[in-house]
């Protein structure tokens, strides 16, 4: 029965010591919430709902199945890919409203790349400190803004062009999300003819991202995330975010050595508001922006009593804390530095590194009690006749004394080091150090009232998310029950072929004839393209589909009006555009760009209709080439040359 017993106390034990922080179930429910869409994991098509048009805080791809709303970076490129039209000031705004409110916290709390570097770095592995050299990098994303996000869309909308830098080239979330989780789905297999050297380029970059997590904290957040840069800007000004009482601040440095960030201070641009250092400080100087009302009332005393200390002329008294933690108990040692005499600000730099130094000393007597423990236990083991131990057991032994007993070498080593730099320093700024317990820290929050608000917080996450995930897979775009596809009337009395297969709706491979159609063209004296499956001409038929915003359709339209000229008695090229966007756009964009093009440039019906009955997905450019018996001879999402289409339509011709 113990037996029993203390199985369940050692599971209970493992799940409490492993459970989620708040923080990490916040930035679940947020993971969950970006991508409600299920389905979509399990159909492999992209959800392009009216939520869509509305941008999630972190960093999200658009072409993700799961995503139910747009990534800020990708709407910010796609709107200054119009920047020769008009001032994106619809994604400003967005973007500014996000970062006066919530800035970093964002990145901290919000952001599910974030929350995937973090997981990657629980992989146990030699890890790589921050440095001087990391602070230097972490100015990189400011290069990746101005070339990536900024300089490459607005460049090439002044050319004609749309061409989202960052997305295309960059992002890792977009290779992950939007790559990766549409390719392993069954029913895209047709997208693996569109993957060229760019999907390897980015792949290989997701690879870096992934193997550089593991050994760095945050490494592409730290080093290459414009949108954290675009949100660092506003961390001093937001309304949510980590602040510091100066007031009550000894200045120790206890919570920039803990910061994983390459921060110089709490609260600056690197910092990402995760709170961790709240509960490092000692002093319990960190606090929340306007959590006053969740604050203990000790805290509260000691707020408003505290005096200010004037750190520009001198330094009166500096104090600080490091909690150490034991097999048997947790200590907390407090270490104050009483001033002899005042000293000018230029020693300022000593008494931080006294303070960092003690600290780091107070760590390592704890861990020289923890190894003379160890080695203690394992010679009571080793000297122990009724063990009756085996010699491979000794030599087991005797190697982990040897281990532990070297560890403790170095580390006394390191104390003495300390113990000699503290020393001088003492001795230069003429101050004294007096260590002494304390039974126990202030709490900073009052318990009751955080654990009030983290029920409703939690409760309100669970509500949203389980009616997001209803409305999304449930409600919202549900495809009605299967049934026989609906034939559109000969408009003669029946094809001329009999051996012509019936129309379907919806094209899924060559051999099929798709069903009939009318798309709107623009710059025609007709005001419709109208295509009828029962009507043979004789002529070859290609649409394309495309859309101003994607760069490989724009490209390649003047292959289509080129080989449409040297070819036009026998074929009919229509280009067809994007159904999401504005008529009044798109003839602005082609008389602007395609002035002269012989080809017939249409307006997709309303939901891509005509798209989506062609065997169009998610992507484009895609096109559908039909006979002159409107079979289909060849249906592609990929990018087009002129060579390619001689290679297919030639030998159609010659028939």
């Amino acid at each position: 029965m113990n037996k029993v017993k203390n199985c369940f106390i050692k599971i209970g034990t493992w799940f409490k010591n492993h459970a989620p922080s708040k923080r990490r179930i916040i930035q679940l429910y947020a993971a969950l919430l970006y991508n409600a869409n299920i389905k979509g994991f399990i159909t492999g098509r992209i959800f392009k709902g009216e939520t869509k048009n509305v941008c999630v805080p972190g960093l999200n791809c658009y072409s993700c199945p799961g995503a139910v709303g747009s990534c800020p970076l990708g709407a910010l490129q796609n709107a200054l890919n119009s920047s020769n039209k008009t001032v994106p000031y619809y994604m400003l705004g967005i973007i500014l409203l996000f970062g006066v409110t919530l800035a970093r916290t964002i990145c901290g709390f919000l952001c599910p790349i974030g929350m995937l570097q973090e997981l990657l770095y629980k992989i146990k592995t030699p890890k790589i400190k921050k440095s001087k050299v990391t602070y230097i990098l972490s100015f990189f994303k400011w290069v990746v803004l101005i070339v990536f996000v900024l300089a490459i869309p607005i460049g090439f909308s002044f050319a004609g062009y749309a061409d989202p830098g960052f997305c295309k080239y960059f992002c890792p979330a977009g290779t992950f999300g939007g790559g990766f989780m549409l390719l392993i789905n069954p029913n895209n297999t047709d997208m693996f003819d569109m993957l060229g050297v760019l999907f390897s380029w980015k792949t290989a970059l997701l690879f870096v991202f992934i193997v550089m997590c593991i050994f760095m904290y945050r490494f592409f957040c730290r080093f290459f995330c414009p949108l954290g840069l675009i949100y660092g800007l506003f961390n001093r000004f937001s309304l949510i975010g980590v602040v510091v009482n100066k007031s009550k601040c000894s200045d120790c440095s206890l919570c920039v050595n803990a910061c994983k960030m390459d921060i110089r201070k709490v609260g600056d641009m690197e910092c990402i508001n995760c709170g961790e250092c709240i509960t490092v400080c000692p002093e319990n100087a960190i606090t929340w922006k306007g959590s006053k009302i969740f604050l203990h009332k000790n805290q509260l005393d000691a707020i408003d009593s505290h005096i200010k200390i004037d750190i520009i002329s001198t330094l009166p008294r500096i104090e600080g804390t490091q909690e150490v933690e034991t097999n048997a108990e947790t200590k907390v040692e407090t270490v104050e530095v009483t001033e002899v005499s005042n000293k000018p600000l230029s020693d300022k730099k000593l008494r931080k590194l006294l303070l960092k130094t003690n600290a780091e000393n107070l760590q390592i007597a704890a861990e020289l009690n923890d190894f003379d423990e160890i080695i203690n236990k394992l010679s009571k083991a080793l000297n122990n006749e009724e063990l009756q131990l085996n010699q491979k057991e000794i030599e087991r032994l005797t190697s982990k004394i040897n281990k532990y007993q070297l560890k403790k070498e170095t580390a006394q080593a390191k104390f003495d080091k300390n113990l000699t730099v503290i020393n001088e320093i003492k001795e230069k700024l003429g101050v004294e150090i007096t260590t002494e317990k304390v039974k126990e820290k202030l709490p900073l929050y009052d318990k009751k009232k955080t654990k009030i608000f983290f029920i409703c917080l939690f409760s309100a996450l669970s509500i949203a998310t389980a009616g997001a995930l209803i409305y999304y897979n449930f409600i919202d775009g549900v495809t009605p029950p299967t049934t026989e596809p609906t034939i559109s009337e000969p408009t003669t009395e029946g094809p001329t072929n009999p051996d012509i297969p019936t129309p379907v709706d919806k094209l899924t491979s060559v051999g099929q004839i798709p069903n009939s159609f009318s798309v709107e063209l623009y710059n025609s004296s007709i005001p419709t393209y109208d295509y009828k499956y029962d009507q043979f001409d004789g002529k070859i038929k290609i649409f394309n589909f495309w859309a101003t915003w994607c760069g490989p359709c724009v490209h390649e339209l003047p292959y289509f009006n080129e080989f449409y000229k040297n070819y036009k008695d026998q074929i009919e090229i229509v280009a067809i555009c994007n159904s999401y966007e504005l008529k009044s756009d798109v003839q602005e964009y082609i008389d602007t760009n395609f002035a002269g093009y012989e080809i017939q440039f249409a307006h997709d019906n309303e939901g891509d209709a005509v798209f989506q009955a062609l065997g169009g997905k998610d992507a484009i450019p895609h096109t559908v080439i039909l006979d002159e018996n409107n079979v289909c001879q060849y249906v592609a999402t990929k990018s087009m040359t002129y060579e390619q289409l001689e290679e297919i339509v030639v030998p159609l011709l010659n028939k």
